[in-house]
């Protein structure tokens, strides 16, 4: 048996299902993670104040794609999954007629597909990875890469192989799912102590990304205790999303 989950960028499985993939993997189940939009960015960069202000957040020097992908292979060998990289890169990398297409932060990113946004195309002409259960992003709260993500499983494979995951730590802040056409329902995987550490242990891995949503490592680990206490109403869960009428509704 083998599933595959579908990760926008190179922490965004971890954060949203790392509890789940230990739990799979010590039970025997066979995980790949592909990273979506893994690519490097274009040589020379793209002049745009986002890229300057993302790379000095995450200190990991002007080309900074290799440190991340090398964050992601740590992180999944505690996890126990296979690790795939594409070529597609970051949305704050993609550019049309050499000129960024997402330039203005979380107005950007957090908006609509740009309409020449080469991403969508490519994955329009790409057949995603199959496997008797793929995991995908929700797109809770809107990136344009989840949503990307998320649309591609949804035109090239069967709903009732799809999983969707809350996309943490956006999930945290806004809990409203919905995915385009489809009415879904809500799925608990509940998850112990041990699970809990390798998924803490493994974000840990993502040095140049903590800063983005936290303080230090110990603020991560209470963030996270918090929201997967709440979301199982007491117990430790990560929840997941199912289309409705399918055999696991």
């Amino acid at each position: 048996m083998s599933q595959i989950f579908l990760s926008p960028h190179m922490d965004d499985t971890t954060l949203s299902c790392g509890a789940g993939i230990a739990q799979l993997q010590a039970a025997g189940v066979a995980v790949r993670v592909v990273n979506v939009m893994a690519g490097h960015p274009p040589d020379p960069l793209p002049d745009s104040p986002l890229v300057r202000e993302l790379h000095q957040r995450w200190g990991a020097g002007a080309q900074p794609i290799t440190i991340r992908r090398a964050e992601e292979a740590r992180a999944n060998a505690l996890l126990g999954a296979e690790v795939i990289f594409m070529d597609i890169p970051d949305a704050i990398y993609r550019t049309a007629g050499g000129a960024a297409l997402y330039t203005a932060g979380d107005a950007h990113l957090f908006g609509a597909v740009h309409p020449d946004d080469p991403a969508g195309e490519i994955l329009k002409a790409t057949a995603p990875p199959d496997a008797e259960r793929v995991y995908v992003p929700a797109g809770v709260g809107g990136h344009v890469d989840h949503c990307l993500t998320r649309d591609w499983a949804l035109r090239h494979l069967p709903a009732s192989k799809l999983i969707f995951y809350e996309d943490y730590p956006y999930a945290a802040h806004q809990h409203a799912v919905s995915i385009p056409s489809h009415d879904v329902a809500p799925r608990l995987r509940y998850v112990g102590e041990r699970e809990f550490e390798i998924k803490c242990a493994a974000i840990a891995c993502y040095a140049s990304q903590i800063s983005t949503f936290w303080r230090d490592i110990a603020h991560m680990r209470r963030d996270l205790r918090d929201y997967m206490t709440v979301v199982g109403g007491g117990q430790l869960a990560e929840r997941y999303w199912v289309v409705s009428g399918t055999t696991d509704d």
